[in-house]
């Protein structure tokens, strides 16, 4: 999309990006995205938008805007939680990002970041002589999306709108994980890949987050790649099995990732375990799997139960690293 330019204008010398929405069903989505724009604005617009970011100067000054700013720019009827507004050099607003997270995304996607380019491009007419705004949607989710916006008759085409389109979900997770991006690794779960390579790519994913990131951001990046991966109750225990193989150092990876739900789908799979072992457990045991939320522990009771020989033993292993 082309703002008009100022009659004098000859040239665009700043750069914008406009993009995304967020999720609506209180998952970590936009927090993942925005905490990547905050911590490492580079690596994240290379990601979510490589044409642009190819232009974009290496030693470019980028900052991520108050979104008091963007809740002045798009005015009400619009949740300005659902955008970014990223500065290339100082005090201009130079990336927007339009983040849109559903399994089928909807058609009138295109129209709503449209609008907000509209908005951010009638702000930027009244700050700068010259400026190029560049739409850009991420989609997380698989399904049709619509890129482009066309109104005319037969005769004449008098409006023609296009969005750049970031589909995670035709990316590569084999690339991803075999890389040392933490924002392609942070998405590696919503790419596509083999059925059966789900749980491996995972645990590498893990493994290299926890390398690369710090203890208190691989947190609530570990958290995403958990959710993002849906894994039953026996994935997650080869999931568990696998870290372990790769890096027996990181035996607290799931005390790290602090999810409660890997815990109680640990929990099960225990007792799926125990169970197909021929073990009768007394009710104190069951109620004690069942209330741990120390997933590390579960880790070490689920690989004592596939080595000993009775539950008083797997219980044993409590303090056993």
């Amino acid at each position: 999309m082309s703002p008009r330019r100022k009659p004098h204008a000859t040239a665009p010398d700043r750069r914008a990006v406009v993009a995304g929405e967020a999720p609506r069903h209180g998952v970590p989505h936009d927090s993942t995205f925005k905490g990547h724009f905050a911590e490492r604005p580079a690596k994240a617009l290379k990601f979510y938008c490589g044409p642009v970011a190819a232009r974009v100067p290496q030693d470019a000054k980028l900052t991520l805007q108050p979104q008091e700013l963007v809740s002045r720019i798009l005015g009400r009827g619009h949740r300005a939680t659902d955008v970014l507004l990223l500065a290339l050099g100082a005090g201009i607003c130079e990336a927007f990002f339009m983040f849109e997270e559903e399994a089928r995304p909807s058609r009138d996607a295109v129209y709503r970041v449209l609008e907000r380019a509209l908005r951010v491009a009638r702000w930027l007419e009244q700050q700068f002589e010259r400026f190029e705004l560049v739409p850009v949607m991420v989609v997380i989710g698989e399904g049709f999306l619509e890129s482009r916006v066309q109104y005319g008759s037969a005769e004449k085409l008098y409006t023609d709108s296009h969005c750049e389109v970031r589909r995670i979900s035709e990316l590569s997770a084999e690339e991803a994980v075999a890389g040392e991006d933490e924002v392609a690794l942070t998405h590696a779960m919503s790419m596509r890949m083999e059925p059966e390579r789900r749980v491996p790519l995972c645990a590498q994913a893990l493994v290299k987050l926890k390398r690369l990131l710090p203890p208190e951001h691989f947190g609530k990046y570990g958290d995403y790649v958990m959710y993002c991966a849906r894994f039953n109750a026996e994935e997650r225990l080869e999931l568990g099995r696998r870290v372990a193989q790769m890096e027996p150092k990181m035996d607290t990876l799931f005390d790290d990732l602090r999810n409660e739900g890997m815990a109680k789908g640990m929990a099960k799979g225990l007792l799926v375990v125990i169970k197909s072992r021929g073990w009768k457990l007394t009710k104190a045991q069951r109620d004690t799997i069942r209330s741990c939320e120390d997933p590390g522990q579960l880790d070490r009771w689920l690989r004592a139960a596939g080595r000993v020989g009775s539950a008083e033993k797997v219980f044993a292993s409590r303090l056993k690293h």
